[in-house]
């Protein structure tokens, strides 16, 4: 099902560009959002970003965009330092193609890696006026406060215990890096995948049968009543008696515990599994909420880099 979406008017604005080129991206979830091309500056905290492209969204699709209320996306990727972006060239020469993905998968992973609305060879971050090239993300640990802080330029200590654990992007100017594995119980799973690390995920996406194995280990039910597309995993069991779930970056286990890979309902009636099975994703997998509410996140484009520590609540 499709919604409409105008809430910006470019027409209260002295620095509007209308665009007349159509734009859409379509995210991991599979959410999907349509518009047109358009510039106009944008106040990012105290930077005054100018001339910047962007997308105004006519139109989404999908289950998490339909819930969002600012209708807004923030995409922070990044070109690398003296590159222009060639999306089909890039691919190639970053060597994204295995024999055990698909080109079809990893085009797919790629599309969601970059967001149409902040420019597609000049992307926000990239015009920010900054020193240290990167920003630190953090969120609330609470299922409902909907709070957190992104800071550019800088990294809030405050924010996190113990020292940061950087893993190399595996591909420049995409955000995803190489995990040990995920650990319940005795099993490792998914060991040495690619992970897309995606704030605008609500879910963390991986392979059906490792999906499978962890909704197992943790008690959810996919209920069935719903279509393979929307299918959830319901959990029945009490929050706190939830087992831990680990997963390895680095040189370092973080355990994420129930209350980060669960989401209630919004009357608190039903609560929900976030790790969730999209069938064709092989060796990539994507990390969302479900990681973030656990773990500070140092996103480094100057060193191409992603820091991780455990959050502080």
């Amino acid at each position: 099902m499709q919604y409409t979406a105008w809430k910006y008017d470019g027409s209260k604005s002295l620095t509007y560009r209308s665009g007349q080129k159509n734009g859409s991206a379509c995210f991991a979830d599979k959410s999907c959002l349509h518009g047109i091309f358009s510039i106009d500056s944008v106040q990012i905290g105290d930077q005054m970003v100018k001339q910047q492209q962007f997308v105004e969204i006519a139109t989404f699709s999908g289950r998490t965009m339909k819930y969002y209320s600012d209708l807004g996306v923030c995409g922070l990727r990044y070109v690398p330092e003296a590159e222009k972006f060639d999306f089909e060239e890039y691919k190639q020469n970053q060597g994204l193609y295995d024999q055990e993905t698909s080109k079809f998968v990893f085009n797919k992973f790629l599309k969601a890696s970059i967001v149409y609305g902040v420019g597609y060879e000049a992307p926000l971050v990239n015009n920010l006026n900054i020193k240290q090239q990167l920003f630190g993300y953090w969120i609330r640990q609470d299922n409902h406060s909907g709070t957190g802080e992104i800071t550019f330029d800088n990294i809030d200590k405050k924010r996190f215990h113990g020292d940061l654990v950087y893993v190399p992007l595996e591909y420049n100017g995409i955000w995803a890096i190489r995990m040990n594995g995920i650990k319940i119980g005795n099993k490792i799973l998914g060991q040495n995948s690619t992970v897309g690390i995606d704030t605008g995920c609500d879910a963390n996406l991986g392979n059906e049968n490792d999906i499978r194995l962890i909704n197992d280990y943790i008690g959810a039910i996919v209920s069935v009543a719903t279509p393979p597309e929307d299918r959830i995993n319901k959990i029945f069991v009490n929050i706190d008696s939830l087992p831990p779930v680990y997963i390895g970056f680095g040189n370092k286990w973080f355990m994420i515990y129930g209350s980060d890979y669960v989401v209630r309902s919004a009357n608190d009636t039903e609560c929900y599994s976030r790790f969730v099975s999209k069938g064709d994703y092989t060796k990539v997998w994507m990390f969302g909420q479900g990681l973030f509410r656990r773990l500070y996140t140092v996103f480094d484009f100057g060193r191409n880099r992603i820091g991780l520590a455990e959050s502080v609540s």
